[in-house]
């Protein structure tokens, strides 16, 4: 009787197998750092933004960060960043400068568009943040006081201090701005037409990420005096 030799198919697969259940655990992960760089931040009314302790905060919708040197940290918020994309910064004023609150000293600029933020405190600039310099963008994996622009010697802190919103206030104060921002953007869209219709809002009635990006100077100009010009006292 001839002898019966069995083979299992299966034993010469076990490397193959691993092989691939090790690609397709590699798969993932990269898919989502892809998709993470390439989508821009999503604009919501409940978005929790970077408000990192001691931050304060300007209707100007930049903020300030006393250091532990007496200096101030300055720099703009995520509303802002989000709404725009990224943009080109430029400063009024060299180190040595002085500076007085509500005086035009950062210019954040896309093409010909452009916004002028004012200072949020009153002294004398002391230091530029080269590496913030050139182009400002959102990345939430930077601490919002690290993406400052300038470093400001204050004359008057405590004054200028009670004028801006504090971290632990600023969750409400920012909600009411995404609504202010939707109301503002329906009334684009009455004014300027088709223009503007497409970047609007996302499914859901939610701001598409960086709406201003792409509109007319006209629109910024606008936004610069309902957002940026406008007074807010808390």
């Amino acid at each position: 009787m001839d002898a019966f030799t069995y083979y299992d198919m299966f034993a010469s697969k076990g490397p193959e197998y691993l092989v691939v259940i090790a690609f397709l655990a590699m798969v993932f992960p990269f898919w989502r750092l892809l998709s993470s760089k390439s989508k821009p931040v999503p604009v919501r009314s409940e978005a929790v933004e970077r408000i990192p302790a001691g931050v304060w905060f300007d209707s100007t919708h930049s903020w300030a960060f006393l250091d532990r040197d007496g200096s101030v940290r300055v720099g703009i918020d995520d509303f802002l960043t989000k709404l725009t994309g990224p943009l080109k910064t430029v400063v009024h004023g060299a180190p040595g400068s002085h500076v007085r609150r509500g005086d035009p000293l950062i210019s954040l600029r896309n093409g010909n568009r452009e916004l002028s933020i004012p200072a949020p405190v009153t002294g004398k600039l002391q230091k530029l943040n080269n590496r913030e310099a050139n182009v400002l963008s959102i990345d939430d994996q930077t601490s919002l006081v690290d993406a400052w622009l300038m470093k400001i010697d204050p004359d008057q802190w405590e004054h200028d201090q009670a004028k801006m919103v504090p971290g632990g206030r600023v969750g409400s104060w920012l909600r009411s701005e995404y609504s202010r921002m939707r109301d503002f953007m329906a009334f684009t869209l009455q004014k300027y037409g088709p223009e503007a219709q497409p970047v609007v809002l996302q499914d859901g009635g939610e701001l598409a990420p960086e709406i201003l990006a792409d509109l007319h100077a006209d629109i910024w100009k606008e936004f610069q005096t309902e957002f940026i010009d406008a007074v807010f006292e808390p």
